[in-house]
């Protein structure tokens, strides 16, 4: 197969067709391909060969690129078709979820199983009724890759309904005998369980039955260690959010609609003669049909069904060949064993898929690539590596990208983000910013203005030597007080502290002010008129009031005294004038920040240092304070 014919049906999913462009032109045998695009809309199948046009000049590849209205044309001697329609396009995809939506049924992506996914594969069967029968007589030979959901249904239909008594890449009859239903959904589950249980992607097995958005993962392994064990803890301690492990209802006609926007993008910035960003997917039909053309190992997982008839079943050729390669940037991958039901559980095959005559020993499910990839020519993470090396969790990345704080390189076909140097570099900023008590608008703001990114990150470099050296006083701080506890033991703890106010040393009530800042903004900016007109002494004298507050609050509780005693409540009284010093807060401000001392670890430490229990005895006293004066 000197030049394969590779058609692409439905090539308008520009998004998706330029990835798969990407990967496919990434093997050196595959460059010289003849690529056809076929589709039913003139302007999306014009954007779809500009692209295509674009992607083969960048990528230096010889192609032969056509664009075809006419299907039967475009599959005439075809070697392989990838089918990508999807019927009704956007506009059936919101019915999907709207409709059922009216009767209290809630879905996440509505294309497989359920509702959602037998109206999809309704309306999708009379093109694959048509498909099928194009191929049948053109290209009786070419392999179907099918990624057009719902796989399961959509595979089985061609198998029942077409006429033809074997549809399978485990099978070889005559007619048309050569189809694979093809997702990534197992390949990013097992990368991002993963990523979550911290173990190296390439170095994990398993084994999995189904492929497309119902895939069960009957084993998962590192070695000898059973990680679903791991997984089980690591859910139970809540160390990990809900929204890293599901995708949230509705979210998905989000997505549907990101990549309409990213075809127009696409379109434009074709129109304009600008360059687009080259994503590679690591999808599977690429890897395919490089096997099928080298005769060499393909890694895959993919959805192929059984009939009733059919008791064994074979290995396809391009699942039996001897050697292994890989374009180059990538890693080696391998397969291993995967189940499939397509017609339940009655009938049921499994598929050995090659190891590499390399490998020592059998690797069950599909091992892969991990940390960067390539995107466009630069290294990228997903979203799954950034949250590991940075430890921001994906749910925070994701708010980031809402609000335009941190948005990603860009999206891949599979909906994941993925982030190049430029952001992890972005990203380090707002977490040093974060560090130095800015708000989200107001860091954005200030990256956002930022013209020389060195003198920026010269002057974040300042500012944390002085944040190093403000803590270094406060260790001394707390070394002297603990020097001072010990030389005390045995006698009141107080007892030994003459100098009280040394206790916050190095401690700045201006670091927790952001949740009064965000809440009483003009109660806020009364409290820095207040301090920026105080002196150095003056501010000393002010903590040795606080403090005093502070251990006779403490002897207070010491001595069993409700909160609500006449003496607490003048001290309480003595510690809201001090406050008003510098703001004037309400009856809910001040309740407010009793809770702050609580809640806050330095504030809490403080008061505890004290007395154990001091900051909630101030707590509750300021509470019934607030209530009885300031309501």
């Amino acid at each position: 197969m000197s030049r394969p014919k590779i058609v692409f049906i439905g090539a308008s999913s520009v998004v998706f067709t330029q990835g798969l462009l990407a990967d496919l032109f990434a093997f050196a045998e595959l460059q010289d391909a003849h690529i056809a695009l076929q589709d039913i809309d003139p302007e999306r199948l014009h954007t779809a060969e500009a692209a295509a046009h674009h992607i083969a000049d960048r990528l230096g590849a010889g192609a032969q690129i056509t664009a075809h209205l006419d299907r039967r044309a475009a599959l005439t001697g075809a070697d392989f078709v990838i089918n990508i329609v999807q019927i009704g396009m956007v506009e059936a995809t919101r019915t999907d979820f709207e409709m059922p939506a009216r009767y209290g049924l809630r879905q996440t992506i509505g294309d497989t199983l359920g509702i959602g996914g037998i109206f999809r594969a309704l309306r999708t069967f009379p093109h694959l009724r048509e498909l099928g029968a194009d191929i049948a007589e053109p290209c009786p030979d070419a392999w179907l890759l099918n990624y057009t959901n719902p796989i399961a249904m959509n595979v089985q239909y061609l198998t029942e309904v077409t006429g033809l008594t074997e549809v399978t890449g485990l099978t070889e009859v005559t007619g048309l005998t050569k189809v694979a239903g093809l997702c990534h959904s197992v390949y990013w589950t097992i990368r991002d369980l993963s990523d979550l249980l911290r173990v190296p992607f390439p170095e994990v097995t398993h084994r999995a039955a189904d492929v497309n958005h119902q895939a069960w993962i009957l084993e998962l392994r590192h070695g000898d260690t059973d990680l679903y064990a791991r997984l089980d803890d690591l859910i139970e301690s809540e160390l990990i959010a809900d929204d890293d492990l599901r995708l949230p209802v509705g979210a998905y006609l989000d997505i549907v609609e990101e990549n309409v926007a990213a075809y127009e993008s696409t379109r434009d910035a074709l129109a304009a003669g600008e360059p687009l960003t080259i994503d590679g997917t690591m999808e599977y039909a690429p890897q395919i049909i490089h096997s099928i053309v080298t005769a060499r190992p393909a890694p895959s997982t993919a959805t192929c069904p059984t009939t009733a008839s059919s008791t064994t079943s074979r290995t396809p050729a391009w699942w039996r060949c001897p050697a292994s390669s890989r374009p180059a940037g990538r890693q080696e991958w391998r397969g291993g064993l995967c189940g499939r039901a397509a017609r339940g559980s009655a009938t049921r095959c499994r598929l050995r898929l090659a190891v590499s005559a390399a490998s020592t020993s059998t690797v069950f499910g599909v091992a892969g690539e991990t940390g960067p990839v390539m995107g466009g020519g630069a290294m990228a993470w997903s979203i799954a590596d950034v949250a590991r090396m940075s430890g921001v969790t994906s749910r925070t990345l994701r708010h980031y990208d809402e609000i335009g704080l941190l948005p990603p390189a860009w999206i891949g076909s599979n909906g994941h983000r993925y982030y190049e140097e430029a952001e992890l570099l972005r990203l380090q900023q707002i977490l040093l910013l974060r560090e130095l008590d800015l708000g989200l608008r107001e860091i954005q703001a200030v990256l956002d203005s930022q013209v020389d990114q060195l003198a920026a990150l010269r002057e974040h470099h300042r500012r944390l030597l002085a944040e190093r050296d403000r803590l270094e006083t406060l260790a001394r701080t707390v070394g002297r007080t603990i020097a001072e506890l010990e030389e005390g033991k045995g006698n009141s703890d107080m007892a030994k502290i003459d100098r009280p106010e040394n206790l916050f040393e190095g401690f700045e009530p201006g670091r927790h002010e952001a949740e009064a800042r965000e809440r009483w903004p003009k109660q806020w900016e009364q409290s820095q008129r207040a301090i920026a007109g105080m002196t150095a002494e003056e501010m000393e004298q002010w903590q040795r009031e606080v403090t005093a507050q502070m251990i006779r609050m403490a002897e207070l509780m010491v001595a069993g005294t409700p909160v609500a005693d006449p003496a607490a409540q003048a001290e309480v009284d003595a510690h809201y004038q001090g406050v008003c010093r510098f703001w004037t807060p309400c009856a809910a401000a001040y309740k407010g920040l009793g809770q702050t001392y609580v809640d806050d670890p330095e504030f809490r430490t403080n008061f505890d240092r004290i007395a154990d229990g001091l900051a909630t005895y101030q707590r509750d006293a300021m509470a019934v304070y607030a209530d009885a004066r300031l309501s």
